[in-house]
């Protein structure tokens, strides 16, 4: 088993999609028991891959090219990294045979979060800008750490940017300008840190400033001078709660949401601005 504070992710894109392995392409093992793994002949497939080596361009099933990146935290002696990629073959939730569980035994670990499970690879639908992505964070010690962006390919090697906010220290950076800088406690910490690629989203603008957003009785209730088109809420892991669509009004209150913890609510306005607000839901 290599190191996994200091391995690099494989491409989840490479993997063929019925789940065959092709050739040249590593793996990594998860046991359920301690007993010897045995391969076989008899576990080959007839499949003949394109080349031995790697494709510079991974296509997903409509031809269009999956776009990703590698996010490394790193510290003294220390390095651990998640993979994040766009494809119209994925969907927010868990992905098989295209997101990947992480191995949470570093004394670092950063990862996403979806359907309950801790990723180190994961797969999101095709992209949008206002897509948001909440990220987990271990430190075994206090210390100071450092965001960085390993490499991209797709629209990320293109104009699109990645931000990182702190919603701790209430910071936006540009990693594609330079890594970000932080302290931490140790700990595990799962609502600190999120990307954007839109860095409006996390800015308080006019609009946003003059949107008010409350909750009483378990609902969410929105009062905006700009018409209300569409919202969502998530929590803090970035599960979709609610989702509503062509309000057209001025005041909203959505349903009943069963929760008791802090929410993201993001708000769709006539003039097509998108607003993001934390709230605690009561």
């Amino acid at each position: 088993m290599p190191d996994a504070e200091n391995t690099t992710l494989t491409d989840p894109f490479e993997l063929h999609p019925d789940g065959i392995l092709n050739t040249g392409q590593g793996f990594i093992v998860k046991a359920k028991s301690n007993q010897n793994l045995v391969f076989n002949n008899d576990m080959r497939e007839a499949v003949n891959s394109d080349s031995f080596f790697r494709t510079a361009n991974q296509k997903d099933a409509d031809g269009i090219i999956a776009s990703r990146y590698w996010l490394n935290v790193t510290s003294d002696n220390v390095f651990t990294q998640i993979l994040v990629g766009y494809t119209a073959d994925a969907t927010t939730g868990y992905d098989n045979g295209l997101d990947g569980e992480t191995i949470m035994d570093g004394s670092v670990t950063v990862y996403t979060m979806t359907d309950g499970k801790k990723l180190a690879i994961e797969a999101r639908p095709q992209f949008e800008d206002t897509d948001i992505v909440p990220l987990g964070f271990k430190a075994g010690s206090a210390g100071t750490y450092k965001f960085s962006l390993d490499h991209m390919d797709g629209i990320f090697s293109l104009a699109q940017h990645i931000f990182l906010r702190d919603r701790l220290n209430g910071t936006i950076t540009d990693l594609n300008q330079g890594a970000y800088t932080f302290t931490t406690q140790a700990g595990t910490f799962e609502s600190r840190f999120e990307i954007l690629y839109n860095e409006t989203l996390g800015l308080p603008t006019f609009e946003q400033k003059n949107v008010t957003v409350y909750t009483t009785g378990k609902q969410v209730y929105i009062e905006s001078p700009e018409e209300i088109t569409a919202v969502q809420v998530y929590d803090m892991t970035g599960r979709n709660l609610y989702n509503k669509n062509t309000i057209a009004s001025l005041k909203f209150a959505t349903d009943v949401i069963n929760v008791t913890e802090a929410l993201i609510v993001k708000i769709t306005l006539n003039n097509t601005t998108v607003i993001t607000k934390k709230i605690m839901m009561q």
